[in-house]
């Protein structure tokens, strides 16, 4: 009996793990998601619309309070919609958040992120020609 328990809760966590997972309402700390980078930034504010342009994973967060309110996998065209104004009071507290003082925030990271490419070295800019100095 707790062998096939066992193998049905392992079962369950490769189906989630594999086939994206919904987490809600999970504190966000630097330990557990630094993921949350500017460069990630595609929304914010009381009503998101976001259409991913490959597959990923989108974050919603609320950074005044430090929630993680959403984690979920997303495919390439597919759009998220998020209207703080179509959730009721009772949904803010069990996030924990304040709906007066929130801050959502939308962040995309693709399923395979494109290696950064260094840029070239600037050469020095040439100082501009003076009067007298080879100009007629």
């Amino acid at each position: 009996m707790k062998r096939g328990v066992l193998v049905a809760v392992v079962s369950v966590l490769c189906v989630v793990l594999l086939g994206g997972c919904i987490i809600i309402g999970n504190e966000v700390k630097p330990d557990n998601f630094g993921q949350a980078k500017e460069g990630n930034r595609v929304g914010g504010g009381f009503n998101i619309k976001f259409i991913a342009p490959e597959d990923g994973t989108i974050h919603l967060l609320d950074k005044k309070s430090g929630k993680n309110i959403l984690t979920e996998s997303i495919t390439a065209n597919t759009e998220y919609r998020f209207s703080a104004t179509d959730l009721n009071k009772e949904q803010y507290k069990k996030w924990g958040v304040d709906v007066n003082k929130a801050d959502f925030v939308l962040y995309f990271y693709p399923k395979n992120p494109k290696p950064m490419t260094p840029m070239p070295p600037m050469a020095p800019e040439a100082p501009a020609p003076t009067p007298g100095h080879g100009i007629q």
